[in-house]
Order: structure tokens, then C-alpha cells, then sequence
């Protein structure tokens, strides 16, 4: 008979890289007119830095290395953009590209998920 003893420790990560949460990717969508939280870590006590469609935040992370910034909102474009993120402790940089702003849409459902957007006239007229 043997036995597993697990120890779950209380210690904190210690990021030494900039990291981005993996939501935010390249080619992705961006709600419009809402304040947009984009976050992450980094070595703790570093500045964090977010360039984006003409705004540009900056935030110290805390003792855990954690950092969020919020956009403010945006009106819709569909101008490609990149969405760029640096730390100043590491000189790490981040870039997001192709990133839009519009209308996120959170779809479910069975059979009805097979119509194509076009077939929906009313989303047309709003999207326009």
C-alpha cells in the first residue's frame, strides 16, 4: 500500500514575461461602444502600457503581477488594427493584429446555426 500526499501552496506566481489573457487574439472583435477591459501579468511592479485606436493607458501591476487596463468605448470600425501592449521591466512587447470594433455576437442553438448572417435581414440593416 503506498500513499500520495499533495501540498497546495499559497505562493504566487512570479511572471517573469508579459502575458496577455487568451482571450485577446489576433483577428478578433472588440464590443463597440463599451469600455473594454483588456488584462493579464507581468513582473510585478512593472508598467504596462496598451496602444490602441488612438487611446493609449497605462497601469503598474501589483504585488502579484496582475494588470488591467479599460479602453474607453469606441465607435464601430472596420479598419484593421493592431492592438499593442508593453511592459518597461522587461522590454517585452505584445502586438494583437487585425483586431476590429463592432458588435460581439455570442451565437448557440442547433439547426438554425446554418443559416448564413446574410439570410437574416434584419442584422443586415443593423450591421450596416
Amino acid at each position: 500500500m503506498s500513499s500520495t500526499i499533495t501540498l497546495f501552496s499559497g505562493h504566487r506566481m512570479n511572471y517573469s514575461r508579459l502575458n496577455i489573457n487568451r482571450v485577446f487574439r489576433d483577428n478578433m472583435v472588440i464590443q463597440r461602444d463599451q469600455h473594454v477591459a483588456i488584462y493579464g501579468n507581468a513582473v510585478p511592479g512593472s508598467r504596462v502600457t496598451i496602444t490602441f485606436n488612438g487611446q493609449k493607458k497605462t497601469t503598474i501591476t501589483d504585488e502579484a503581477g496582475h494588470w488591467e487596463l479599460k479602453l474607453y468605448p469606441m465607435k464601430k470600425s472596420f479598419l484593421p488594427q493592431d492592438l499593442l501592449v508593453t511592459a518597461n521591466a522587461t522590454s517585452d512587447t505584445v502586438v494583437i493584429r487585425n483586431v476590429l470594433i463592432g458588435d460581439v455576437w455570442l451565437c448557440s442553438g442547433q439547426s438554425n446555426m446554418e443559416r448564413g448572417f446574410g439570410t437574416y435581414p434584419l442584422l443586415r440593416e443593423q450591421a450596416a
